[in-house]
């Protein structure tokens, strides 16, 4: 995985609902952090839903991770976006 993708994720993450936020284990957050590209600015534009993003193809990746373990009961990610 990318750095810029994880970048990418922890930005999509902060414009996640704190109850979603929430069930990323500690670790995983860490290691989301520990990787970000520092230097790569990715803006989520929120007047966009998830899938009209400009988010790259592992960033997707990571999120679908997400969701399978963690978030998965019938929302979709862009009905926890919402």
């Amino acid at each position: 995985m990318s750095n810029k993708a994880f970048t990418e994720v922890n930005e999509i993450i902060a414009h996640m609902p704190d109850e979603y936020v929430k069930k990323i284990p500690a670790n995983f957050m860490k290691m989301i952090i520990e990787n970000m590209d520092c230097d790569y600015h990715f803006n989520y534009d929120v007047s966009k839903d998830y899938k009209d993003q400009d988010i790259s193809d592992e960033a997707h990746q990571i999120m679908t991770l997400l969701y399978i373990r963690y978030w998965s009961n019938g929302e979709s990610i862009e009905d926890i976006l919402k």
